[in-house]
């Protein structure tokens, strides 16, 4: 168990405190071993005073595969501080500590170590934006390949859905399954990472469509029922006080519900 209380073995208790729509403060800081290297780091470092945190940094539309909290909790709280604060020599070494720390935690190996590949291209990204525009067409690329196996995407006439209409359905699934590796060499020393995240956006692709669109359908009653219910009055008065904050723990323990 590498993640432990600052002084002692215990393993370890951290407490949230709630400080906006999705900020949170830590109360009580806790220590991360890394079992590789002998290091530990402790979260929040009391060098850089009161820090805030949103947890796992997912967006929306992917919160129904990783949640903002989770066993993962406790190493995206290091795996931010590591990279926030240049605390170690490389983005990727704090990208390795967050992966293993991962596993360590009991995350279910598919979801960690696509959870690694997306830190794992920011940190390609960062400092050479030049680099987003390839990783973007391949991602694309192999969403592409996605929609072209699935009906009734396959017979879309719309842009990006018709990209590969023209190619047989078998010549589309060979790509999606051996495309990654044999085209992955491209990627040089970050193999693994352009191999993982070509087999992600072909697995995503279709569900996050079908996201998009529920999630258009709902924001629209949102948006309508909001106005609605502005005008009998019914919207929280100028001066209210805020809700009130919760206070959240999470503690890292042997006993850990299935995720």
């Amino acid at each position: 168990m590498p993640f432990y209380e600052v002084d002692g073995d215990a393993p370890a208790r951290v407490v949230l405190e709630q400080t906006g729509p999705t900020k949170f403060r830590i109360l009580e800081p806790f220590r991360y071993d890394d079992e590789h290297t002998g290091e530990s780091f402790v979260v929040p470092d009391p060098r850089w005073g009161d820090q805030e945190t949103d947890l796992a940094s997912v967006p929306g539309i992917l919160q129904w595969f990783v949640p903002r909290y989770g066993q993962h909790t406790l190493p995206a709280l290091l795996h931010d501080q590591l990279v926030d604060h240049d605390l170690v020599d490389r983005r990727e070494y704090a990208d390795r500590i967050f992966r293993d720390a991962m596993g360590e935690q009991g995350v279910r190996f598919v979801r960690r170590w696509l959870m690694w590949t997306a830190v794992s291209i920011a940190t390609i990204v960062k400092g050479r934006r030049w680099t987003l525009l390839p990783i973007v067409v391949w991602l694309l690329g192999f969403a592409a390949l996605a929609f072209r196996l699935t009906p009734p995407f396959a017979s879309w006439s719309v842009w990006p859905f018709s990209a590969l209409s023209g190619v047989p359905w078998w010549t589309a699934a060979i790509a999606a399954v051996a495309g990654p590796p044999v085209l992955g060499a491209m990627w040089t020393r970050r193999y693994l990472v352009g191999v993982i995240s070509a087999y992600g956006a072909f697995l995503f692709a279709v569900p996050l469509v079908a996201i998009v669109l529920a999630l258009g359908v709902y924001w629209s009653l949102e948006w309508a029922m909001r106005s609605l219910d502005s005008r009998k009055g019914r919207s929280r008065v100028a001066g209210e006080p805020p809700p009130a904050r919760a206070a959240v723990v999470a503690q890292a323990d042997d006993e850990r519900a299935d995720d």
